[in-house]
């Protein structure tokens, strides 16, 4: 391979792929290990990756997982609860209606 592969941040020792890297899937099998330096197992994908770390896509959080855990929890309804109060710190009808605006995706907070 010619072209930067897109590391991360290899001066600072990571090697993960991004996700535009032209190492994902263009790697070969011949020696290869069969899990990535991370654990994950390998080739993940059309093919394997080239470096120490297979591309592990980030998933799409459920709309209203606001803190991206994985899960609606009330965690969730704090965070937006936080940012839709308004300027003095109470929450008021309008605030109700941006929270709900947000959990259905028409707007975003």
């Amino acid at each position: 391979m010619y072209a930067d592969p897109l590391f991360i941040d290899p001066v600072k020792g990571d090697y993960h792929p991004q996700a535009e890297s032209p190492a994902i899937d263009n790697g070969t099998s011949k020696q290869a290990p069969t899990v990535d330096l991370d654990g994950n197992p390998r080739p993940k994908g059309a093919g394997y990756d080239i470096g120490p770390y297979e591309f592990i896509p980030t998933p799409v959080s459920a709309q209203g997982d606001l803190n991206r855990d994985g899960e609606i929890t009330p965690a969730d309804a704090a965070i937006a609860l936080q940012a839709a109060a308004s300027g003095d710190g109470s929450i008021t009808s309008l605030d109700a209606l941006m929270i709900q605006q947000a959990a259905t995706g028409a707007i975003s907070l």
